[in-house]
């Protein structure tokens, strides 16, 4: 056996083990992430708990792990960055966002504010929902403008998880 043959079976060896520790550590990134959200019950939208992501590619010469989060709101408001860092006092956010994720809230978690779980089949009673979400998302929306909202860091942690994990496999 060559010095050539011995020295490409041991960087094989160890380029495995590196990509091996990459994915796992993608893995603890987004369950951790994903974990942080559920046991601290924060009123996101389900799309910020599905738009964490992780991928590992592989390349000649590199591996790249991606890890992220792409929930935007429907005005394309990146929400899931907002949750993450907060949002200064200053400026309104969207009423229409608000909106939405009130409408969601309700569609999810029944009773809110008094409108009933799905909405009414009489026009005037929709018409009234309606109303009151609005008026309930601008006042939302006006109290954001001017307190800001607290940061909620759970991508954070999930990275922080990782990076730990993968240096534990990579020096094992």
């Amino acid at each position: 056996m060559s010095n050539k043959t011995v020295i490409d079976a041991a960087f094989n060896k160890h380029l495995k083990k590196a990509e091996n520790a990459l994915f796992k550590a993608g893995i603890i990134m987004s369950d951790t992430s994903k974990e942080i959200l559920q046991t601290n019950k924060k009123y996101v939208t389900r799309e910020v708990y599905k738009g964490i992501y992780q991928n590992l590619t592989i390349q000649p010469g590199k591996m790249i792990l991606t890890f992220g989060n792409n929930a935007r709101s429907k005005s394309g408001f990146p929400y899931a960055a907002a949750v993450e860092t907060g949002r200064k006092a200053g400026k309104m956010p969207p009423v229409r966002d608000i909106r939405d994720w009130l409408m969601e809230r309700n569609r999810v978690h029944g009773e809110i504010l008094g409108i009933q779980k799905g909405f009414s089949n009489k026009k005037s009673a929709k018409i009234s929902e309606l109303k009151r979400i609005n008026t309930v998302a601008f006042l939302i929306a006006r109290k954001i403008g001017k307190t800001g909202t607290r940061p909620f860091p759970f991508m954070t942690p999930g990275y922080n998880a990782g990076l730990k994990k993968f240096l534990e496999l990579i020096n094992a």
